[in-house]
């Protein structure tokens, strides 16, 4: 060790002020007292350089003498904020103590402006001072260009470590308790831990509380015997004794940063747990008032204005840098997130919070959910000429069969009346039943014929029907489905557009109860009208306005479970078909 001349603490001082234009000379002279020699040390495992100040905490760690000052967290708790801030969640300080790097997605948004190996400081979210320091490996435009991936700042001293255990072993200052009832900030609900957190464990890994002042009980409050006090003094003085009111805590106002942090836990807590995979793509409005407003922490408010993003978009652009989730565009200023990542470092270390208390209004009326549409089976009957292939005395002339049944009925007749062929066993020899009903006008009785033409021959001669379960009656029908169909078409010249939907009566689906939903979930308005269709006969039509057609699809296709070859998408003239991502061209 080496005692500071004062021209060389002058040097120190001024070699610190050119290198953070936010440290003060104020703070240095209070951790560098003019008149009380510091001293400075070489470690002997490096060429870096470690100054001390004269209470013998240590104050700055010149790497390899090369210049680098990195300020120790004793240093960081004491002085105003010098050094760019990255947050944390407290679950990252466990992979840091371990001797990891912290890798970009752990670290928190708004993330500062930052240079390849600057000194930055780590903070656990909601505390007010830094618990490491540590040199960035890239600049913030390099990091984004690799999308925000991979490490991004080598720790270099951090509260517990060998540096640390140099000075008094003291904790870091922490918040106050009034700040983690503003929802954003780390509580025991939202993290399970105490109010202590992950920086007050002791060297020995065991959780060391806060020491209690002298004018404090162990009820933890001072207030009480401070009135005490004040009232023995008015008495001592012959005066009249006031009642004096105890300290009341008062609320503490959020800052911008503290907007941000709640919009991103609120954020974490609905992608980890409420969105589901088949709500999307979800539309930007629906996502904000209908799951973050209520979904939020307990006994908080979400103010987006008062956030840095001022707007619910820019956030979730940020979040989609992030990777955390994906943004697209269906239709000019509508805006749906159409995936998530669950896989993302921030959302596995997430711990769920304590959502707000309040009665979410609940779609339990039959015409306000989404009923899944029913199986629905497609199935073919034989018809009364064919009726010989069942080898039945009274077959049921109603009975259908599923494609799969009829082919082991069509060859179990063709092994019961041995017209395989001897000489190739692809082939059948026609008789006069079979020859009769499929081969009449091209073959004759005794020929030969592959088997395959005979399986073709058979599916064409059947009649094809379909059994839907509609208000639980199985209902059984002739023909095919008739898909519903979603039609835009120009409105104004071209300059807007109107998203049809019929057919949805053959699905037993609830035209109004549809438009309801469409309407909640688009944020767009429906109507519904009668109308007649080609055959004549009235059917009930929604109109919403916009180029809905992707939206609707998704809508029919994942919360009613429609099968989308039953589900058309045409255009109309003047129309785009690209105005919508994911738009289905008519089949």
């Amino acid at each position: 060790q080496t005692l500071l001349k004062a021209s060389a603490l002058r040097k120190l001082k001024a070699s610190l002020l050119r290198k953070y234009s936010n440290l003060t000379q104020e703070s240095l002279d209070h951790i560098f007292p003019a008149k009380k020699a510091p001293t400075m040390t070489k470690l002997s495992d490096s060429r870096s350089i470690l100054y001390t100040g004269n209470d013998l905490q240590p104050r700055f760690l010149d790497l390899d003498a090369r210049g680098v000052f990195v300020p120790t967290v004793y240093t960081l708790w004491e002085c105003e904020d010098f050094l760019p801030t990255f947050y944390v969640y407290p679950n990252t300080i466990q992979y840091l103590k371990k001797g990891a790097d912290l890798m970009w997605p752990g670290v928190l948004p708004p993330i500062p402006n930052f240079l390849a190996k600057q000194v930055v400081a780590i903070c656990v979210l909601g505390q007010p001072k830094p618990f490491a320091v540590g040199l960035t490996m890239m600049s913030l435009q390099e990091a984004q260009g690799k999308g925000m991936k991979g490490k991004g700042v080598q720790i270099v001293h951090m509260h517990q470590d060998y540096l640390w255990r140099l000075g008094d072993k003291s904790q870091p200052p922490m918040a106050p308790s009034p700040s983690l009832s503003n929802g954003d900030v780390e509580s025991e609900e939202s993290h399970g831990e105490s109010e202590e957190g992950v920086a007050a464990e002791g060297a020995d890994g065991k959780v060391e509380g806060r020491k209690m002042n002298d004018d404090e009980t162990e009820e933890g409050s001072g207030d009480v015997n401070k009135v005490e006090k004040e009232e023995q003094k008015a008495e001592d003085a012959g005066g009249e004794v006031k009642e004096i009111e105890p300290h009341q805590d008062e609320e503490v106002e959020m800052t911008v940063r503290d907007h941000d942090l709640l919009l991103l836990n609120t954020l974490l807590y609905v992608l980890k747990k409420v969105v589901k995979k088949s709500d999307l793509p979800l539309s930007v409005n629906i996502f904000f008032s209908q799951y973050m407003l209520k979904h939020r922490p307990k006994d908080s408010l979400i103010d987006v204005k008062k956030s840095s993003y001022k707007k619910m978009l820019p956030f979730l652009r940020e979040a989609e840098e992030m990777t955390l989730l994906t943004l697209a565009q269906p239709s000019k200023g509508v805006y749906v997130i159409e995936t998530i990542n669950k896989d993302h470092m921030l959302m596995r270390g997430f711990e769920p919070y304590e959502p707000v208390e309040e009665i979410i209004e609940s779609l339990d009326d039959k015409e306000e959910v989404a009923t899944p549409v029913s199986e629905i089976t497609e199935t073919w009957k034989l018809p009364s000429p064919l009726l010989f292939l069942l080898e039945q005395e009274n077959p049921d002339k109603a009975q259908t069969y599923s494609l799969p049944e009829l082919t082991k009925i069509l060859w179990a007749y063709v092994a019961s009346q041995n017209l395989t062929s001897p000489s190739n066993k692809g082939n059948i020899i026609l008789t006069q039943p079979i020859w009769k009903q499929f081969f009449r006008s091209s073959h004759e009785v005794g020929d030969e014929v592959p088997k395959r033409e005979l399986a073709v021959k058979l599916k064409k001669s059947l009649t094809r029907y379909y059994s839907i379960v509609i208000d639980t009656l199985v209902e059984v029908r002739s023909g095919s489905p008739k898909p519903v169909t979603i039609t835009v078409s120009a409105r104004q010249g071209g300059r807007k557009a109107v998203t049809s939907v019929k057919g949805l009566k053959t699905f037993g689906i609830d035209s109004a109860a549809f438009a309801r939903i469409a309407s909640k979930t688009l944020s767009a308005s429906a109507s519904v009208k009668t109308v007649a269709s080609s055959s004549g006969k009235s059917q009930q039509e929604i109109t919403i306005q916009g180029n809905r057609n992707a939206q609707l699809l998704n809508l029919l296709t994942n919360q009613y479970q429609l099968p989308a070859k039953y589900v058309v998408v045409e255009f109309g003239k003047g129309t785009s078909k690209g105005g919508d991502k994911g738009g289905v061209r008519k089949r």
